[in-house]
């Protein structure tokens, strides 16, 4: 996961298979080799600053600071997902856990331009509720739009912002 995003800065588009390092194959070697993909990241985020202009996969951010967010979330949600697979848990920094979320609202909101129609529940309003934050958001049979402050909600939901992280995530993976 670190890789891609370090190759996605230094080469300057997504990186081809061929781009990328194989995983270290025995166990012990794993855990180095993860720490050097993570310390290459580090060095990538910190010596471009977040203001910088880069590749990435979100037209509408296109700056190294596009990264910072993204590899914080998703850091937090694979943690999640480790300490799930150990029977531990510990929880998510609350406004870390809203920014998840309201990521993936910014997500949703932009039009890519191959996101299947979806045509239930086109024209209605949703507000989403997370923490100290809520989304008002309308429905199109093309994508979403956030909706103006006032509008006449159809529908209500609410969460907890951790558990909200994780399940964007998850959804997020099955999209890509």
């Amino acid at each position: 996961m670190y890789e891609h995003k370090t190759l996605c800065m230094t080469l300057g588009h997504a990186p081809l298979d061929e781009q990328r390092s194989s995983p270290a194959r025995q166990e012990t070697e794993l855990s180095a080799w993860f720490v050097e993909q993570r310390d290459a990241l580090l060095e990538q985020l910190t010596e471009r600053g977040p203001v910088q202009q880069t590749f990435t996969w979100f037209p509408p951010d296109r700056t190294v600071g596009f990264w910072y967010r993204r590899m914080a979330l998703e850091t937090a949600v694979h943690r999640v997902d480790a300490e799930l697979a150990t029977g531990t848990r510990t929880p998510v920094d609350p406004e870390l856990a809203v920014d998840g979320v309201d990521e993936l609202v910014g997500f949703l909101v932009h039009d890519f331009g191959d996101t299947p129609t979806r045509a239930a529940g086109a024209g209605r309003t949703v507000q989403l509720s997370c923490g100290q934050r809520r989304w008002l958001l309308t429905l199109r049979a093309d994508g979403v739009d956030y909706a103006a402050e006032g509008t006449s909600v159809d529908a209500s939901t609410w969460g907890d912002p951790t558990a909200l992280t994780a399940l964007a995530s998850r959804l997020e993976d099955e999209t890509q």
